[in-house]
């Protein structure tokens, strides 16, 4: 009986040993191997699966971060543009997206810088006041509560409609190019003597604004209560929709504006500057201002005679720029002297 049992041990399937234990151990031994392998292929198809859903999530994020850097570039080019006076005959994405890249980082830089003025700490401390009040208000009665609620509200109205005047007040100079006026209000003054630092402090200072107003909107929402602000009627129901809906489409105008604005404040109005052309063109007067350039257009501008000009790149042979300049000198110069002379 030792001996079978030594022997059944000893001995393997490939020598025609035919002990059942051993088949049925080599049996389980290889559903064993089968359950590992498909847990195995079921892990490598998992991994895939997450790799490819992480790849078309990534793929579908700089997607849509590149679309809303289109849009914002083009909203502030756009709006330079139509402020100086220069035609959109030369569009570039690219520029676009760069524009809309440096948006941000410049946007928080100049609202720091903002902090500078007085009248930006008394909108902070009036916002910093105003959230207190919607905190502490939690602990009030019923009719306290109501009050600081509507107060709020009515703040952020107002604080609205200043940020809205303060974004669109830049926007109404158009074609500054071609304007000759002799009494220009602050901001049309800062941008054609071209003062970069007065010009982003005035945009920092609207654009904190505009946080400093959706900061409190956005916390009167968080501590609004139905019941205790409004009651359960339907008509105050109404209202209290009626002004959520008016300060939402509010701040959604500002938000449009903003980038608008940036573009007419702080982008440059300085260009480079044509020297020489080869072959001369007759009727055109060097030096010229680049406004804009692609592989088939260059857009200058003549300050002698005030006209753009469209010249197609294939009819050069060369040019030489030279470094950028206030597109506005020349004319500000022309101004002033006939001032003095009047």
């Amino acid at each position: 009986m030792d001996d079978k049992v030594n022997g059944a041990q000893s001995s393997t399937p490939g020598e025609g040993f035919s002990g059942k234990g051993i088949v049925s151990i080599e049996k389980d031994n290889v559903r064993l191997d089968f359950s590992i392998v498909k847990q195995s292929i079921k892990a490598d198809a998992s991994f895939r699966t997450q790799t490819l859903k992480f790849v078309a999530w990534l793929g579908a994020s700089v997607s849509g971060l590149t679309v809303i850097l289109l849009v914002i570039g083009y909203l502030a080019l756009g709006a330079h543009d139509a402020m100086v006076g220069i035609p959109r005959v030369v569009e570039i994405e690219s520029e676009y997206v760069v524009v809309g890249g440096l948006f941000f980082a410049r946007s928080g830089i100049f609202v720091f810088g903002a902090l500078l003025l007085k009248k930006s700490w008394i909108v902070v401390l009036l916002t910093v006041l105003l959230l207190s009040t919607l905190h502490l208000s939690k602990s009030w009665s019923a009719r306290k509560r109501r009050i600081a609620l509507w107060v709020s509200i009515i703040a952020v109205f107002v604080g609205g409609l200043f940020s809205l005047w303060s974004l669109t007040d830049p926007l109404q100079f158009t074609n500054i190019l071609f304007n000759n006026t002799a009494d220009t209000p602050d901001v049309l003054d800062w941008i054609r003597r071209n003062e970069t630092v007065a010009l982003q402090k005035q945009y920092g200072f609207c654009t904190l604004g505009f946080i400093c107003v959706a900061t409190v909107f956005v916390y009167w929402l968080r501590s609004l209560n139905l019941g205790e602000a409004h009651g359960s009627s339907s008509a105050r129901m109404t209202s209290w929709k009626a002004v959520t809906v008016s300060a939402l489409v509010l701040l959604g105008v500002e938000l449009f504006l903003i980038p608008r604005s940036y573009g007419v404040m702080t982008l440059p109005v300085e260009y480079p500057v044509l020297t020489s052309i080869e072959p001369s063109t007759t009727g055109i007067s060097l030096p010229l201002f680049l406004l804009r350039q692609d592989k088939d257009l260059l857009v200058l501008y003549d300050p002698k005679s005030q006209l753009i000009i469209n010249l197609k790149a294939s009819s050069l042979e060369r040019f030489d720029v030279g470094a950028p300049r206030n597109v506005f000198a020349e004319k500000t110069n022309q101004e002033s002297g006939a001032r003095r002379e009047q």
